[in-house]
C-alpha cells in the first residue's frame, strides 16, 4: 500500500503531522477568520460551507482529470473492540469491485488508550468516484447535523487520501479549514502554486490535527 507512496514521495505513514512536515507538503486554507456559525451561534452560516467545498472541488478539478489512474486510501479510526461498515464504498465509489480493495489493520496510541486504524487502498478512475459527494461530506463531517454525513457511529474519523498515481500527486483535505497537497513535478507544482495563490498564501503553516470530537449548534 505505501510502496508507491515511499518511491514517488518518500512518505513512510498518512499521518496528519507526518505530511504536513514533509518537504513536498503544500498547505491550502480554504478560508481564512470565517466561523462555520453565524453570529447567534444558532444556525449555520452557509457560505462559508459553499465556499470551503467550492475551493475544495477546484483543487480536486486541477489535480484530477478524466484519463488519471486514482488511487484512495481511506483511514477509518475506531475502538479495537468495534467492527465499523465499510459503506463508504457504495457511497462514494460506482463499479468498485470489493475483492480488489487493499485492507490492513494496525494500532495507534493516543493518550486515553489506543485506537485501532482500518484502512482501506481502492484503484478508481474520476468518473467511478463521487467526488463531489465525497468533498462536501468531508467538509461536513464534523457537523453532524448537515448532510452528506462521512461518518456512522463508534467511529471517530474517517481520512481519505486522494491520489493521482498518473500525474504523482497527493491531496488530503483533513476537513472544511483546508487540505495539503504534495505534487511531484516542479512544472505542475509552479503552475498549481499560481493559480491557488490566494489560498496558498493565506497557509503560513500547517494547520494542527483534524479535530475529532464533534461541533454543534449551541
Amino acid at each position: 500500500m505505501y510502496q508507491y507512496l515511499r518511491s514517488q514521495f518518500g512518505i513512510e505513514n498518512l499521518q496528519h503531522q507526518t505530511l504536513c512536515q514533509h518537504k513536498m507538503t503544500i498547505p491550502i486554507v480554504f478560508q481564512k477568520e470565517t466561523s462555520p456559525f453565524k453570529n447567534n451561534g444558532y444556525s449555520y452560516n452557509e457560505s462559508y460551507f459553499h465556499h470551503a467545498n467550492c475551493e475544495a472541488q477546484a483543487v480536486f478539478n486541477t489535480l484530477f482529470s478524466k484519463s488519471d489512474e486514482i488511487e484512495v486510501i481511506v483511514s477509518v479510526y475506531h475502538p479495537p473492540d468495534i467492527h465499523p461498515k465499510v459503506d463508504f464504498i457504495r457511497k462514494y465509489f460506482k463499479e468498485t469491485n470489493k475483492y480488489q480493495i487493499k485492507h490492513r489493520q494496525f494500532m495507534q496510541s493516543l493518550e486515553e488508550g489506543e485506537e485501532l486504524v482500518s484502512q482501506y487502498a481502492i484503484q478508481t478512475g474520476r468518473h467511478q468516484l463521487c467526488y463531489p459527494e465525497l468533498i462536501q461530506a468531508i467538509c461536513n463531517q464534523d457537523f453532524p447535523p448537515r448532510l452528506p454525513r462521512l461518518k456512522n457511529r463508534n467511529v471517530s474519523s474517517v481520512r481519505f487520501y486522494l491520489i493521482n498515481r498518473t500525474k504523482h500527486v497527493l491531496y488530503y483535505i483533513y476537513d472544511d479549514r483546508g487540505a495539503l497537497v504534495a505534487i511531484q513535478d516542479q512544472v505542475q507544482l509552479k503552475k498549481f502554486k499560481k493559480e491557488f495563490n490566494s489560498i496558498l498564501e493565506q497557509a503560513e503553516k500547517c494547520i494542527e490535527e483534524p479535530i475529532i470530537n464533534n461541533k454543534s449548534l449551541k
